[in-house]
């Protein structure tokens, strides 16, 4: 069922993308910094579909500002199109201020990276390297819910911040609060490199994978706060309620 969900709500906002296609492509050729986050996005690994995927998004926003039902009918999607273009203008003011900071971020957080020239400290710029990759993949901004992407900024800034303290914390502190997570991110790939290959989608899974990035916020910059109460036991708990 929730994997019908999701096809269901990406089915209906590419339909809608595709009926606004010329409305929508205004909208993003307009963004101010447009040019400079497609070179960013190269970076990310997806400046090919990064444009479409903001469009995605917008379209998203607008289609589904709330929770409720989707059109069952072609009444209904015609109806809820026409809601939507009204709404693009509003959705997009919205989405330019979230990947405006998502962007800003990731590009502190490059450089951030490249400043960290120590081999004592290169396994920990290799762990934010490959947390950011995880969390950047193409197709990034429509993969999961609106309100874990808006969680990006903070979730770079603690990275940064991680970084920028090695001098003071040291490797031995940063070593043992990676080892922590590095276990249990093992544990959640594998799980769902199962669960890729047998097409299952579980959404205890997904929640898994969000509270991870909060415990890292947690263990690398706790001053930042983390958007849900995260430890080991509740880390445990919901493991519980993964799928095998």
């Amino acid at each position: 069922p929730a994997r019908s969900a999701l096809e269901t709500r990406a089915g209906i906002r590419r339909l809608t993308a595709i009926a606004l296609a010329r409305f929508i492509k205004v909208q993003v050729d307009n963004i101010p910094r447009m040019n400079e986050w497609v070179m960013l996005s190269a970076a990310m690994g997806g400046a090919g579909a990064f444009q479409q995927n903001l469009g995605d998004l917008i379209v998203d926003r607008a289609l589904f500002p709330e929770k409720g039902p989707y059109p069952r009918t072609e009444a209904d999607f015609q109806q809820r199109v026409k809601k939507a273009k009204s709404l693009i203008p509003v959705a997009t003011q919205d989405v330019t201020a979230l990947v405006g900071a998502i962007m800003s971020g990731y590009a502190t957080l490059r450089k951030t990276i490249n400043a960290t020239q120590s081999p004592h400290w290169k396994y920990a710029a290799d762990d934010v390297k490959k947390q950011i990759a995880a969390l950047t993949q193409p197709g990034f901004l429509t993969a999961g819910a609106w309100g874990w992407l808006r969680q990006y900024p903070r979730y770079f800034e603690a990275a940064i911040v991680r970084l920028q303290k090695l001098p003071k914390s040291g490797a031995q502190k940063d070593g043992r609060a990676q080892q922590t997570i590095e276990d249990l991110v093992g544990l959640y790939r594998y799980r769902a490199e199962e669960h890729r290959e047998r097409d299952v989608y579980d959404p205890e899974l997904e929640h898994y994978r969000w509270m991870l990035e909060e415990y890292r916020v947690s263990l690398f910059a706790q001053t930042l706060g983390t958007a849900i109460p995260v430890s080991e036991v509740r880390l445990e708990k919901q493991w519980a309620k993964v799928a095998e």
